[in-house]
């Protein structure tokens, strides 16, 4: 059977594949094709009319953030309801949620589609156990029942005036067995390493391994009255409320099984490839709106502007007189070299010798 679930699970994602891998060349090509077309001024007319008006440009937007809600919301609630139903069914146990168990039929085994003999001498008018109100409660493959927590053990035993359990009858077909109110109840309970929803029919008492005495439980399917399951008390899960919901359990069903998950996953993987190419050509429609002029260039609003430095201004401060220096005595004129000019020689003109002599005395006159 797990061979049998590899095969089946290696087949279908190498279809998932190819079905995929077609999905995106194509969509590519759509794309390509749509980009020529718009850049060639070939859809100008049909951007104008759908795009170019700003009241029709934000009702676009508008739905399509529905859809893209409506599909989140979807695909949320189909992975959700995925694992729910891979948990009930192949967790062994029923879901309870406030209380209250929950479990997806999988099997006709409480139906009234039986055998026409063994169904006659099931009805209590022929010396079996089930009633009219039994069969009107009847449910099948696809119906969702819902549970309460198994009773106790000393509630499950009908008790005498002595306050021990005691015998009766439940039908011809079922024999004798030990009291209870429960008897012909239906009860959800462990076989094996499945979990079956049938009819409780008879309790017992035998003798167990440890030498002392144990309550076991017989349950009966309606469509099989020959084949009954004899548990012990810690292998009962829950009683039915009598609560069924008809046939919405096939979804469950459907999604818990390799073809379900698998149809999930592929639908997924489409729904998110269509989206994206949509949102390219809708970028491209847009684009060509700027270049038409019907549309503003959009900015980035969300750049932060970097922060200006605040400019720190400072009070003018007092002005600060010049420290005093220390007064020092002048300094003195330099003195003139004392040198006299060389004697003039004598042969020199009288009129040149006078001139030379008052520049001599006219420069001592000024030292």
């Amino acid at each position: 059977m797990y061979l049998e679930n590899w095969i089946t699970w290696i087949f279908l994602v190498f279809i998932s594949v190819v079905i995929l891998t077609f999905l995106i060349i194509s969509c590519v090509a759509i794309y390509k094709s749509e980009k020529i077309l718009v850049n060639n001024g070939q859809k100008d007319e049909f951007i104008k009319k759908e795009y170019g008006q700003k009241p029709v440009r934000k009702n676009r937007r508008v739905v399509g953030l529905i859809v893209s809600m409506i599909m989140l919301v979807l695909i949320f609630c189909l992975f959700s309801l995925t694992v729910y139903a891979v948990i009930v069914k192949d967790g062994g146990n029923i879901v309870y949620l406030f209380d209250r168990g929950r479990l997806v039929i999988v099997s006709n085994s409480m139906s009234s589609i039986a055998d026409e003999k063994d169904y006659y001498n099931q009805l209590v008018e022929h010396g079996g156990y089930l009633t009219p109100e039994m069969v009107e409660k009847q449910f099948a493959r696809g119906d969702i029942l819902y549970f309460n927590p198994a009773p106790s053990l000393e509630d499950l035993i009908d008790k005498d005036e002595h306050g021990q359990p005691y015998l009766t009858q439940n039908g011809a077909t079922i024999g004798t067995t030990y009291a209870s109110k429960y008897l012909n109840k239906v009860f959800a309970f462990k076989y094996g390493d499945m979990v079956l929803v049938h009819r409780l029919v008879s309790i017992k008492q035998i003798t167990n391994h440890e030498g002392g005495q144990e309550f076991m439980f017989v349950f009966m399917g309606d469509l099989y009255p020959t084949q009954t399951q004899m548990v012990s008390y810690d292998k009962i899960e829950g009683v039915a409320t009598g609560e069924i919901i008809r046939k919405l359990g096939f979804p469950i069903l459907f999604l818990s099984s390799v073809f379900g998950i698998y149809t999930i996953i592929v639908s997924v993987g489409i729904m998110v490839v269509t989206n994206v190419t949509a949102k390219r050509i809708e970028a491209e429609y847009n684009n060509r709106l700027v270049v038409l002029g019907l549309k503003p260039e959009q900015t980035n609003k969300k750049q932060k502007l970097t922060p200006q430095p605040k400019q720190i201004t400072k009070k003018p401060s007092l002005p600060v007189k010049p420290a005093a220096q220390p007064k020092t005595a002048p300094k003195p004129p330099p003195k003139l070299p004392n040198k006299l000019p060389p004697k003039l020689p004598a042969k020199l003109p009288q009129s040149i010798r006078q001139k030379v002599a008052m520049q001599k005395a006219s420069t001592q006159h000024k030292i």
